[in-house]
């Protein structure tokens, strides 16, 4: 649902697409907590999936108009924090809540805040002026106008566009493999402490969960700050430092993993978590800054989808088909081997984030000669 509802977004109010989609799967999360069969419960779930995919790319545009170049990532990364805090929330408190509560009860009591949420955000977010870059509007523009734009063009044409850039493309494969990280940590996390370290699923939830999520949270407002500040004096910094912080964070995985101390493995992985989250608001900034303002939405969420399908979708797969191949062999310790996928994942992925380096003064030059020509 990523590419039309971004497509929606390039053209109607942003807020509103944003609004009805978090309104949307907020009440399908409560309904799944009212499920009495897995056919109701499976609907629900995908619909939570499609009301998701309304947020980021909207609100990657938004940023981008709010916001100007060089302090676009910094922006940025404070929006993805909700995701970092929400992970933390969801493993620490829904553990909990889960063994007060039971499922259905934890479902509908996070899911009907969202409801309000999504009032508060019609009433009292301004909807910018596309292409504002930051600046103040030179008039007075209709600016929660859902008229569209004229001559919207297919998703075809603008993601011909969009691969058109050596950049872009090049960024469409780093973040997968760098995201592959989250995920296996996101997924595997807790299976790999259980198994491994003999922890409980409440103990698990509270560890992991705050150690994601504050070291994920810490390292994307860092990293996109330092991304921001150096990129002022070189734009090719925006790929360099995650490249460098993802090579950096590979020792600190394995150490995760190989450590007999849970609390020091622990250690260890939240120092990865922080070297890898480097990546995440930079490289979206920078595809924001090479697409049209028009198009900002649908850049977003082409990346988006990219990770959906080989970071979230994939990944966790190759993990848990490596730990059955493993098991007769290693028992419970497969996990651990199964985890090791990450390290070439992460190498692969450093690899075009330098080729994507290479090229990004040429592209973002093309880009704003582009948009003064328009």
């Amino acid at each position: 649902a990523a590419l039309p509802l971004a497509r929606l977004s390039d053209r109607y109010s942003r807020k509103v697409i944003i609004s009805v989609g978090l309104m949307a799967w907020s009440l399908l999360t409560a309904l799944q907590g009212l499920a009495k069969s897995f056919t109701v419960l499976a609907i629900a779930r995908i619909g939570v999936g499609i009301g998701e995919a309304t947020t980021s790319p909207a609100a990657h545009s938004m940023i981008s108009d709010y916001f100007p170049p060089e302090r676009r990532a910094t922006a940025i990364s404070v929006f993805t924090t909700g995701g970092h805090i929400g992970l933390m929330l969801g493993l620490s408190v829904g553990g909990l809540l889960y063994e007060w509560l039971g499922w259905r009860m934890t479902l509908i009591a996070v899911g009907l805040p969202g409801v309000f949420l999504a009032m508060l955000m019609v009433l009292t977010v301004r909807e910018p002026e596309r292409g504002a870059n930051g600046r103040p509007p030179q008039s007075s523009p209709r600016i929660d106008s859902q008229a569209p734009v004229e001559q919207p063009e297919s998703i075809p044409t603008v993601l011909k566009y969009l691969w058109s850039k050596k950049t872009y493309r090049h960024i469409a494969l780093v973040l997968p493999l760098f995201v592959f990280t989250n995920y296996a940590t996101n997924i595997w996390g807790a299976a790999f402490l259980i198994r491994v370290h003999g922890w409980g699923l409440a103990q698990v939830g509270v560890a992991l969960g705050l150690t994601v999520g504050i070291s994920g949270m810490l390292g994307n407002i860092i990293g996109a700050n330092l991304c921001d500040r150096l990129g002022e004096r070189d734009p090719r910094w925006h790929l360099w430092l995650p490249a460098l912080a993802a090579l950096l964070m590979l020792p600190l995985y394995v150490g995760f993993l190989m450590n007999a101390n849970p609390n020091e493995a622990l250690a260890y992985l939240a120092g990865a978590i922080f070297l890898i989250s480097f990546h995440i608001s930079p490289l979206y900034a920078l595809a924001q800054t090479l697409s049209h303002p028009k198009n900002r939405a649908t850049a977003s969420a082409q990346l988006h989808l990219m990770s959906a399908v080989f970071a979230a979708g994939l990944g966790p797969f190759l993990i848990g088909a490596l730990n059955d191949f493993l098991a007769p062999q290693c028992g419970q310790l497969a996990v651990r081997y199964s985890l090791l996928i990450v390290i070439p994942a992460t190498l692969w992925g450093s690899v075009h984030a330098l080729i994507a380096a290479s090229a990004v003064k040429k592209d973002l030059a093309a880009a704003e000669q582009e948009r003064l020509e328009q």
